[in-house]
């Protein structure tokens, strides 16, 4: 397929499900990678009955090749995906393959133990074995925490040269499992600088139109769509899904029709389902995405948007002339800094700025420190106050949102030292 591009002028089409079709094909009671590995002619017949099903990409059986889940079989990140690669661009001929990673399957503290730079590692691991490989793109999906999917983005911006696809998991209320809206999503997202964005999983396309039209109206990139073929249903000792394929292929079209450019499926979904989806869509025209020129601060629960009405921004928090927030940072009391914040917003602050610099304290750990208490309990976006560059690039790793940089001067020294990192 030459001139590929994901924001291209005509729908984009992915796969459906691979652990549906695996669990027909292979009785052995193994994890999904395995088969990789263990039964590669299986994975490659899965994998051209989507071809033939008229996909432009096919996306790797790779979603949990990650040390913590490998480890407990005797594999390697990088045996597993070098194969998995392997089997879908065997298939694959002139189309395009796409590694496939989610979630690693433990959460972030403080609601796990999982760390930002343990799960950076092992996500570096997958995206450097998935390029080294020969896939052509990578999809970051099922992500219902932001925190780890903006992780998994770094690692794979940081370590490839890869275009990027992010797709999140979204419950019926609208918001992921974490609490993460669509708008945050997207404000966080592209100013990551993804290639394309969107859901996943979920539920059946049907009840997934609200949350798509919130993500099309906010999105200047390419949205796409992967849904399960509806609710799992056990009947007859047999899991089905509730939707059938046409009524799966109707509501893609209508989703098509709003504005989303990259579809495909996921859970229950088959070739068959694929196939008449892309027939379905036969005649219908693709609605490129414009730009949105939104000016967006974020939390991962919360957007304020500029030039929408009045943005009241507290800056209660800073050391310098406040014996109270100076005496916090240098016990380290953060909790102390969160009932602060936590008061703050009660009071009205729409975004609240946070500083640590004071002599005697090391200014990256405490704000880091600061913005890992606050953000916690306190839903609002922030807004980081230094004028240390390398402050800044730990305050906005460490930040689950898309922050404000405050007291940056307008000096060409400092525009050189700050906009990379923004």
């Amino acid at each position: 397929m030459k001139d590929f591009k994901l924001n291209s002028d005509r729908f984009i089409f992915f796969d459906g499900a691979m652990g549906t079709q695996l669990q027909l094909e292979v009785q052995e009671n193994i994890l999904p990678e395995q088969v990789n590995l263990r039964y590669p002619e299986v994975l490659e017949k899965i994998h051209r009955k989507y071809i033939d099903a008229g996909v432009d990409v096919l996306t790797t059986n790779t979603f949990g090749a990650n040390e913590f889940k490998l480890d407990k079989v005797g594999l390697t990140p990088e045996e597993v995906i070098e194969s998995g690669v392997r089997c879908a661009k065997n298939a694959a001929g002139d189309k395009r393959v796409a590694l496939d990673v989610g979630p690693l399957g433990k959460m972030f503290v403080p609601m796990g133990d999982m760390t930002f730079d343990a799960a950076y590692k092992a996500f570096a691991r997958q995206m450097k074995a998935g390029e080294k490989a020969g896939c052509h793109m990578i999809i970051i999906e099922t992500m219902s925490d932001l925190y780890e999917m903006k992780c998994a983005v770094l690692a794979a911006k940081e370590n490839t040269s890869l275009p990027i696809i992010c797709t999140m998991t979204f419950e019926e209320s609208g918001k992921t499992f974490t609490g993460t809206d669509p708008e945050s999503m997207v404000a966080v997202l592209e100013g990551l600088g993804v290639d394309a964005i969107g859901v996943n999983c979920s539920v059946g396309p049907d009840k997934l139109i609200h949350i798509v039209e919130k993500i099309l109206k906010v999105s200047s990139i390419p949205v796409i769509v992967q849904p399960n073929a509806g609710i799992p249903v056990f009947k007859d000792e047999k899991t089905t899904y509730d939707i059938t394929k046409d009524q799966f292929a109707d509501a893609m079209a209508k989703m098509a029709d709003m504005g989303v450019a990259i579809l495909g499926g996921c859970c229950g979904t088959t070739p068959d389902y694929i196939s008449t989806m892309i027939k379905k869509l036969e005649g219908h025209r693709l609605k490129k995405p414009s730009p949105k020129e939104l000016t967006v601060a974020c939390s991962s629960r919360r957007c304020a948007y500029y030039g929408k009405g009045i943005i009241g921004i507290s800056e209660n928090m800073i050391p310098h002339g406040n014996e109270k927030i100076t005496n916090i940072l240098k016990s380290g009391s953060y909790r102390k800094l969160a009932s602060v914040a936590r008061e703050l917003k009660n009071r009205g602050a729409d975004i609240l700025n946070v500083s640590a610099g004071l002599d005697g304290i090391d200014e990256k750990s405490a704000i880091v420190e600061s913005i890992d208490s606050i953000q916690r309990t306190v839903d609002i976006p922030l807004q980081i106050e230094t004028k240390d560059p390398k402050v800044l690039e730990g305050a906005l790793r460490a930040y689950n949102g898309k922050a404000v940089i405050n007291s940056v001067d307008g000096t060409e020294k400092s525009m050189k030292e700050v906009f990379p990192i923004m």
